[in-house]
């Protein structure tokens, strides 16, 4: 059996939400009519074998990971004798994943391999090691088409707006009584690695925070769980094509402290077929600083031919309850213009060049730039994806050209081929310099139409590393109903 740890509150809150969603994903489907039902079924399992070596090292980690994910969509609308379109709809996704480590780490100039995640081992114990995690990235139920354009979902759901990705517990609403207006309002649990089968995938840099099985002063360095409560909104007003703004607001605090408080403006408009602009930007309220700003504009001024500039702006930003959020920041300034033409013949070509800026103090800037190019084309029935990059400035040189090869041998069999080769100069250690090459080849089976088999042995040489090989397998299986 797999033991999955939780910590304080959520896993009082957690557990009975998840098994309560997951429940209702698979007792509601049960007991309904199955005439009146969709439902999808996902699995992937990967199998990976490689090693990690760094130069001077005293050890290597031998990797053979399994990840497995299992995935059921479910959905019927609540009246079966009803034909209106707005007739409200039952939803439920229910999404588990096992990430199983079953290598070693072993000692370069011994024969000796150790276990880093046993507690009795004072030798080589790290407590941030783990060969075991079992998480699940959704487990939730939702309701549509309700009066006003509403829509309610509950459990575990992850959320994508300006102010960046954020998973949480609980439960989010939106309404759209018009197509010029939405509101949304959201409140739970952060979902946090120590939630019950729960990561730390999109939380707030800051502490480290696990449940120790050793003495606390063996490692200074983690914190202990915690619970982090987020709300959150989004009001949106105006016409999707001709102009549509979203107002955005999230806080997250924790015992009494804040984590997070932050408000998002974004715009889009497309106001003549070939034209389309996009803005956005995040401002830290608590700080008074602005720390996410991008903007685009993309035209097509003939079929095929379409042109894009964009320009960002980043700062990062970490947990305002931690001391790593009053260290000096950097912002990046990044910039960039390209096209991208594409034929009647199935030719795609593009290029374009990207200007990046760094203000470290003032006075002191970091300055990049460089270009890019990539083609996509069908040649003697093969798929042929052929890109490159060069940069220069203060991080030095770097540039690299890949190849992506795919021709079907078979209605049921493919062939890959992806090869890489690599340029880098770090100016600040002069041990990261040369040149690295990298190919793979693989195979796809189409076993059926829901389930396909994927082969790739892969190997890698550079002068830093030497070589290098990895073995791939993955099989994914999807069936609709």
């Amino acid at each position: 059996m797999i033991p999955v740890r939780t910590g304080g509150f959520p896993r009082a809150f957690a557990a009975p939400v998840l098994a309560l969603v997951c429940g209702a994903a698979l007792v509601v489907g049960a007991s309904l009519p199955a005439g009146a039902d969709d439902v999808r079924v996902d699995a992937d399992t990967a199998f990976q074998i490689y090693e990690v070596r760094s130069p001077g090292a005293a050890a290597f980690l031998a990797r053979r990971r399994l990840v497995q994910t299992l995935g059921l969509t479910y959905a019927r609308a609540l009246d079966d004798e009803s034909d209106e379109p707005a007739t409200p709809r039952l939803s439920a996704s229910v999404r588990i994943r096992l990430d199983q480590e079953l290598g070693e780490d072993c000692l370069v100039s011994r024969d000796l391999c150790y276990l880093a995640t046993r507690p009795g081992d004072t030798a080589f114990y790290q407590p941030l090691a783990e060969d075991t995690a079992v998480d699940a990235p959704e487990a939730w139920v939702e309701v549509s088409r309700l009066p006003l354009g509403t829509r309610v979902r509950a459990g575990r759901h992850l959320r994508a707006e300006p102010i960046g990705l954020v998973r949480l517990d609980g439960a989010t609403a939106r309404a759209e009584p018009s197509p010029w207006v939405a509101a949304e309002a959201y409140g739970g649990l952060l979902v946090r690695r120590t939630s019950l089968a729960g990561t730390d995938a999109f939380i707030a840099q800051g502490d480290v925070r696990r449940e120790l099985e050793v003495d606390p002063a063996r490692a200074p360095f983690v914190e202990p769980p915690v619970t982090t409560w987020l709300t959150g909104g989004l009001l949106e007003l105006g016409h999707r094509r001709w102009l549509r703004v979203t107002a955005g607001f999230r806080e997250m605090r924790e015992e009494g402290s804040l984590v997070a408080r932050r408000a998002s403006l974004s715009a889009v408009s497309q106001p003549i077929d070939p034209l389309r602009l996009s803005a956005a930007g995040v401002w830290d309220v608590h700080d008074r600083r602005l720390v996410d700003a991008w903007a685009e504009a993309s035209v097509e001024p003939t079929s095929g031919l379409v042109l894009r500039a964009s320009a960002e702006r980043h700062v990062p930003v970490f947990d305002w309850g931690t001391i790593w959020a009053y260290f000096q920041l950097v912002p990046i300034d990044e910039a960039r213009v390209g096209a991208t033409l594409t034929t009647r013949d199935r030719l795609t070509v593009g290029a374009g060049v990207r200007a990046r800026h760094a203000e470290i103090d003032p006075g002191t800037d970091e300055t990049d730039f460089g270009g890019e190019a990539h083609g996509t084309v069908q040649l003697l029935g093969a798929r042929v994806s052929l890109s490159g990059f060069a940069w220069a400035g203060d991080l030095g040189p770097l540039a690299a050209l890949m190849l992506d090869l795919t021709r079907p041998l078979a209605w049921w069999v493919d062939a890959e081929l992806r090869a890489s080769l690599w340029h880098f100069d770090d100016p600040l250690r002069g041990v990261l310099e040369g040149t690295s090459i990298s190919e793979a080849l693989g195979v796809r089976f189409r076993m059926s139409d829901a389930t396909s088999l994927r082969l790739e042995l892969g190997h890698a040489h550079s002068r830093v590393i030497g070589h290098r090989f990895r073995l791939l397998v993955a099989l994914s299986v999807e069936v609709w109903k």
